[in-house]
């Protein structure tokens, strides 16, 4: 007589290889849709956001003293929120803990009261389970020194600069400002593409071909829609020089505590009071009065697009923090790309062939998500 097998529930001999051979079939499927799901939800969030900006209201091009006094409004308004936000998680928290401990003492002053708790019919307890564990050796300091501490201040302080100048070039309702954030990212990930390529004792694959050639056709595509006129102005420089920071700053070669790809998040939230504080002088230094914009406007600008920038905001470090930079990087140039189809009249061939590519790219990125494996 065997031994019946180690499973819950009713155990078929007949059926467990048909059983067994469909859990060896999905079980790859669910993590693959998952991921592309995520992407055209992202995709979703990000052409949604910028169709929206110009269907809704059609804001004039204004000057970029007026986009940061607009944008130091909206970080304060978020910094408000996030604030109280925080301060009500740390009353629930302080509240449930000191429940915990009255329910502690009430219960041992019963046990008192009653003679339950005898001294002699407890156990002892030896003398190392009553002292604090002793530091092992995996438990190491965040900082081996001072300099390190205060490398990673500065560099917090440059993430807050970042990441205010990003709140700055993420507006939608601005498409040539955002237009140039979107080129600074794919040119910077572009480059840093070809550079690993060219490097010798770098195996080029079919996964990094494929890679290379995602990235050459989002700056087609870009480059199709929107051709830079002659005109440079020093917004558009930094708001390319902002979007081509994100993948410099927050590389994998990065030796930083604060600009490790897996703490970008983190990184972002402690630099909040510098981005406060970098709102003080565009408020400071308004002398134009108040905006002349109808009510219906002031509403979307500060209460949807600080909700909006902060889901994109947050979806970019994600991208990069998780490693999906592919995803990141395809949402930015077809949401771009939509805007300006839709808003500005191109010609016809000029359509047609944003169109394609915009169809190729999804359809050849999605591939590369299905079989990711077999392309490694």
């Amino acid at each position: 007589m065997r031994a019946p097998l180690p499973v819950s529930g009713a155990f078929d001999e007949a059926n467990t290889p048909s059983r067994l051979h469909v859990v060896f079939i999905a079980a790859p499927v669910r993590p693959v849709m998952y991921d592309v799901l995520l992407f055209f939800l992202k995709l979703c969030l990000f052409v949604g956001a910028s169709i929206g900006a110009v269907a809704y209201m059609q804001l004039p091009e204004v000057p970029m003293e007026v986009s940061m006094f607009i944008s130091s409004v909206q970080i304060l308004l978020v910094s408000v929120v996030y604030t109280l936000y925080a301060v009500c998680c740390s009353i629930v928290t302080a509240i449930h803990s000191r429940q915990k401990y009255d329910v502690v003492e009430d219960d041992v002053g019963l046990e008192m009261e009653l003679g339950l708790h005898d001294s002699d019919s407890q156990p002892e307890l030896p003398s190392s389970e009553l002292l604090p564990p002793l530091p092992g050796p995996d438990d190491r300091l965040a900082f081996g020194s001072i300099n390190e501490l205060n490398w990673h201040v500065v560099m917090v302080h440059f993430t807050g600069l970042l990441v205010w100048n990003t709140v700055i070039s993420m507006d939608y309702t601005q498409p040539d400002v955002c237009y140039c954030f979107t080129a600074g990212v794919v040119v910077a990930w572009l480059l840093e593409a070809i550079v690993v390529s060219c490097k010798p004792s770098q195996p080029f694959r079919c996964k990094q071909s494929l890679q290379l050639f995602i990235y050459m056709m989002c700056s087609t595509m870009l480059a199709s829609v929107n051709l830079l006129d002659a005109r440079i102005s020093d917004d558009k420089i930094v708001c390319v020089l902002t979007g081509m920071a994100w993948p410099f700053f927050f590389s994998p070669y990065a030796s930083s505590l604060s600009r490790r790809p897996e703490m970008i998040l983190h990184t972002v939230r402690s630099s909040l009071v510098t981005c406060v504080l970098l709102c003080v002088y565009p408020l400071v230094a308004w002398n134009s009065g108040p905006l002349d914009y109808p009510m219906r406007t002031l509403c979307f600008l500060f209460l949807v697009q600080p909700v909006v920038k902060v889901m994109c905001l947050t979806i970019i470090c994600l991208s990069i923090q998780t490693g999906h930079k592919k995803d990141l990087l395809i949402v930015l140039s077809v949401a771009s790309c939509v805007q300006f189809l839709f808003l500005y009249p191109l010609d016809r061939t000029y359509q047609i062939i944003s169109i394609l590519i915009i169809s190729a790219l999804l359809s050849i990125h999605v591939f590369c998500m299905c079989y990711s494996r077999r392309l490694s």
